[in-house]
């Protein structure tokens, strides 16, 4: 642990405070933004079709996470600013590749042009990211993951392979391929 001024002394942008506040919010899974996210990346699809707050707080609290209304409003404006996602009007559309992005930014595991399983890369983003751990139902990557590794992609931040002989887990459903057995890091 360390002081707010030393915290202080590394932060000189917004991406800056960005990473640094993401970090620490997400590294407490007994606060209520971490469980709301947890919970929101999780049930994704589910909560996509609704059209207003009141509705997504309903749905969490069957899921069994009790909160205040106001909760949420403070919520949907953090989350984007944290990287899971992107508002637009009353729907959060799940998406952590700028979460996935500060980490790739920051990381030194992997060298530009390494082939990574895909196990792994996976097991790397969840101990960074624990937020997004129950989302996946075994070699099926949830909606906010899926999102996340398809726009590093099209960023040109990580290319994603399928080889043949390998073990292959699925990026949530869309047109086209959605199996997955490498990432390759381009940066």
């Amino acid at each position: 642990e360390y002081s707010a001024e030393e915290a202080l002394l590394g932060i000189n942008s917004m991406v800056d405070f960005r990473r640094y506040a993401a970090n620490e919010i997400f590294k407490r899974p007994e606060s209520l933004i971490f469980k709301i996210t947890s919970l929101y990346c999780e049930y994704a699809e589910e909560m996509l079709q609704y059209t207003k707050w009141e509705q997504v707080v309903e749905s969490l609290g069957n899921h069994g996470l009790q909160f205040p209304y106001n909760a949420i409003l403070g919520w949907r404006f953090w989350v984007p600013f944290l990287g899971c996602g992107y508002l637009n009007d009353t729907v959060m559309l799940p998406n952590w590749y700028v979460r996935f992005d500060d980490l790739l930014a920051s990381q030194k595991e992997f060298k530009p042009g390494q082939m990574v399983p895909i196990k792994d890369f996976v097991e790397w983003i969840e101990a960074k990211c624990p937020e997004v751990r129950k989302s996946r139902k075994e070699t099926q990557l949830g909606l906010g993951v899926s999102n996340g590794l398809r726009t590093l992609e099209a960023m040109g931040k990580v290319k994603l392979e399928r080889q043949p002989d390998s073990l292959q887990w699925q990026l949530y459903r869309f047109e086209g391929s959605n199996d997955i057995s490498h990432v390759i890091i381009a940066r």
